[in-house]
């Protein structure tokens, strides 16, 4: 009976707070923006503007590309990676981090191929260089810092979930918060 009360005070501090929030929300206002006199063509050629479509035409569609893989990865990591989940035998937070670490990485490995792309698109154009040694080098400290933050997440949402059953938000969210700071202001140091 107790934990039914402390739900129901968690989710009704958390609406009155979305309700302040929302009200104060409401009452802002944006300034008003006259940006009747200016035209792009001002400043660039026709050809400038008609080059920056299509570049822009090209990034759209290798978005749309790498989104796609995306989604069928997911599918298919569900398809495949739900059933064998509890068979990990690590526990809940172990389990958790390898399920978590193999989409991690498989969501990077089918990305992977767009984002090539996209260098040698940017090269293409003549915005950048096509070294894609240096850049396979930057990526892989990028992932090596996502995938610690990823870890440290998901142990402490696991953790907290543990804990703490359905208010785990609550509890958590401090912490949470400040670990997604340290990661922000950390990660161009990785």
């Amino acid at each position: 009976m107790g934990s039914g009360l402390g739900r129901t005070a968690a989710v009704g501090a958390l609406a009155a707070v979305w309700a302040v929030c929302a009200w104060l929300l409401a009452r802002t206002s944006v300034p008003a923006l006259h940006l009747d006199g200016l035209s792009e063509r001002q400043f660039f050629s026709a050809h400038d503007l008609a080059r920056a479509r299509s570049f822009s035409r090209g990034l759209d569609w290798m978005w749309v590309g790498g989104l796609v893989t995306e989604l069928v990865a997911l599918a298919v990591l569900v398809k495949v990676l739900a059933p064998r989940a509890r068979t990990i035998g690590l526990g809940r937070i172990g389990t958790a981090v390898i399920v978590g670490m193999v989409v991690l990485s498989t969501l990077w490995a089918a990305s992977l191929p767009f984002s090539i792309l996209g260098l040698w698109w940017q090269h293409h154009w003549g915005l950048g260089p096509f070294d894609v040694a240096a850049w396979l080098g930057a990526q892989w400290g990028t992932l090596l810092g996502e995938a610690g933050y990823g870890m440290a997440l998901i142990v402490l949402v696991v953790g907290f979930a543990g804990r703490f059953g359905r208010l785990w938000p609550v509890a958590a969210w401090p912490v949470l918060v400040a670990v997604t700071a340290l990661f922000a202001f950390t990660s161009g140091y990785l």
